[in-house]
């Protein structure tokens, strides 16, 4: 029923490298249940219309290199390689769920509904995750989160990795999923470490990171969403009555995490739930979950688990919305000739020739 709880950087890079570095992906949460044996989540989403274009006279003229500029921090080709593998991953698997072609391989000239190119929609979701990831990382740490262990990590874990099998495999390693270099790979290690570290300080402390938690309810998106569940495994002949029970209760106003100490078969949530990204759930679970308003608790939801009763809660998704309205963001014009497709999955497939054996 465990399923390992990760961003998609944290289940590819340390795959391709666990034997090195002996790590698991995941070590803060997990979740009930498991949507494929990929571990593949869909962290998609739209560029907000360019939201600070460059030709905004209020707008500083980004450098010929930068692709976006996040709060005077500099984003360049090189950072969004990971954030194209990721995509490029989700977006083969949503066209064909069963295909075992390689994403190097893949025709990425196909179109989608819109009639844009594949290849198009990964940069651009790319992008916006690249920004927002950092976005988050600069305003947890404005929020006085603390970044420096994440950093160390980020450190402990490519200095070792280097010292044990060299710069040459290293870099092969992390180019196998879009890394370029071990810099690249610390700073995307560190901004995801500190989204999740925030997911679960924030459960406990909202008043650290919003001074109106309230206000978050407006920043719903298509990202991911934080829930509580109750869930009753339906190996009893009672199970879908007790369901029925339980809602009933949480209906009538009785407190949710009291309910959740009394009756969850999930021996894995904590109090605070769980925040997970688009696709890391059953469809089910997620759809329900997805289609909640904060605060509003769900009808019984079934899985091949049993019986779920989910109530949605603000959480490290509203709080990023939230924080990426107010940041200062510009992307060039540019971006999507600036950020070249094929330039990853050449680095990729050269990679996947030196690691041949």
């Amino acid at each position: 029923m465990k399923k390992i709880f990760c961003k998609v950087f944290f289940c590819f890079v340390i795959i391709v490298i666990s034997s090195v570095f002996l790590m698991s992906c995941g070590k803060n949460a997990t979740n009930p249940d498991k949507i494929t044996d990929n571990n593949i989540s869909e962290n998609t989403g739209n560029i907000e219309k360019y939201d600070s274009a460059i030709n905004d006279e209020s707008n500083t003229v980004l450098k010929n290199d930068v692709v976006a500029l996040v709060n005077g921090e500099e984003l360049k080709a090189k950072d969004f390689g990971y954030y194209i593998y990721n995509n490029a991953v989700i977006q083969m698997y949503k066209e064909d769920s069963n295909t075992t072609e390689d994403v190097t391989t893949f025709d990425w000239s196909k179109t989608n509904k819109d009639g844009k190119a594949l290849r198009d929609v990964v940069v651009e979701n790319a992008i916006e995750d690249a920004i927002n990831d950092v976005v988050f990382r600069q305003s947890a740490e404005n929020s006085g989160f603390l970044i420096f262990g994440a950093e160390k990590e980020a450190d402990e874990l490519v200095n070792g990795s280097i010292e044990r099998q060299g710069e040459e495999q290293f870099k092969v390693s992390a180019n196998l999923v879009g890394v370029s270099d071990a810099e690249t790979y610390k700073k995307i290690y560190t901004n995801i470490s500190v989204f999740e570290g925030v997911a679960e300080d924030f459960q406990n402390n909202p008043e650290k990171y919003v001074t109106d938690i309230s206000v978050l309810s407006n920043y719903i998106g298509n990202k991911g969403a934080s829930v509580q569940h109750v869930l009753i495994l339906n190996d009893t002949d009672d199970a879908s009555q007790l369901a029925e029970d339980v809602l009933q209760k949480a209906n009538n106003g009785e407190d949710f995490v009291e309910l959740m100490k009394q009756y969850n078969d999930d021996t894995s949530e904590k109090e605070s739930g769980y925040t997970f990204p688009e696709g890391e759930m059953v469809p089910s679970f997620e759809t329900a979950a997805f289609s909640l308003k904060i605060g509003e608790i769900s009808d019984i939801v079934e899985s091949d688990y049993g019986f779920h009763i989910i109530k949605r809660i603000v959480g490290a998704y509203e709080l990023q919305n939230f924080w990426r309205s107010e940041a200062d963001v510009q992307i060039s014009p540019n971006s999507l000739q600036m950020v070249n497709f094929y330039d990853v999955m050449d680095m990729i497939k050269e990679a996947k020739a030196k690691n041949v054996g």
